[in-house]
């Protein structure tokens, strides 16, 4: 995998040769309606969509809700730790356990086409997967693929099989 850092606008142009977009919760700008656009006909038409964290999440739910997507960030869940709440998904193939560190935000409400895949021993909503015309996307609440956290229980197996979900609806396995 190659991944590309941007600084620039979200265009058509910037998103022409992405197979997933990985967006981090740990950012603070508003995207313009035409980022927005430019990202619902990129996801529409077959792209991965990550998202991790949620600290901005007043600025991801203003971009998800164009997308109906079914995904919404709430406040701050207080659960860190081990989870063994996670249902079934072919990401959560062999997961028994993950690991959650400092879950900025929760997942709530999470409604049709979206699907919890999961939650916190709290029971609040941590992982959810949603599809937008031939496009996918997952909804963290944390970082589980940090460098630090990578390597607790089955955060690796999980990230391999998101991204591989993800790389699907884009043709690229």
């Amino acid at each position: 995998a190659t991944v590309t850092y941007n600084y620039s606008a979200i265009s058509s142009a910037v998103l022409q040769d992405v197979d997933i977009f990985w967006l981090s919760g740990y950012f603070y700008a508003s995207w313009s309606s035409a980022e927005i656009t430019a990202l619902k006909n990129w996801l529409t038409a077959g792209g991965g969509l990550l998202i991790d964290g949620g600290e901005s999440y007043t600025n991801i739910n203003a971009i998800l809700s164009p997308l109906g997507a079914g995904l919404t960030y709430a406040s701050k869940s207080p659960f860190d730790g081990l989870t063994t709440n996670i249902l079934s998904h072919e990401t959560t193939l062999g997961v028994d356990s993950l690991y959650i560190n400092y879950a900025a935000s929760r997942l709530s409400p999470v409604t049709a086409p979206a699907v919890v895949i999961v939650k916190e021993m709290s029971g609040a909503n941590n992982v959810a997967f949603s599809k937008v015309g031939g496009g996918r996307i997952i909804a963290l609440t944390d970082y589980k693929f940090f460098d630090w956290d990578i390597g607790y229980y089955d955060n690796q197996l999980f990230g391999n099989q998101v991204f591989d979900w993800l790389a699907k609806a884009t043709g690229f396995i």
